[in-house]
């Protein structure tokens, strides 16, 4: 979450420079999801934001994210990008884990 646009095209040029050095990935910055206290209100809660704040700044990014989100076109078959990018991630996890060395 972030404060202004601007310091999410910041945080999102970080994001770039890192994945640039380590991963064979392209990032597109589509959106950025505003700082609100009532992020803050829901954890403590123990509530889901989307429930009990529907209204906040946040939960408004955050659903229209999903709707963007849900319009993507879908892959039957994994393409070797993302895809692969996800499945390194959570083998990782997985592996971690279990206590393998990673």
């Amino acid at each position: 979450m972030v404060d202004s646009p601007s310091e999410g095209r910041e945080l999102f040029l970080r994001l770039v420079h890192v994945t640039e050095q380590c991963l064979d990935v392209v990032l597109d910055m589509m959106w950025t999801v505003p700082r609100d206290k009532s992020v803050l209100r829901a954890v403590q809660q123990q509530k889901p934001l989307l429930l009990t704040y529907p209204s906040s700044p946040t939960a408004i990014a955050l659903k229209e994210l999903a709707r963007v989100i849900d319009k993507w076109p879908r892959s039957k078959v994994a393409n070797g990008k993302l895809e692969f990018f996800m499945k390194r991630i959570v083998h990782s996890k997985t592996e971690n884990q279990l206590g393998v060395a990673l």
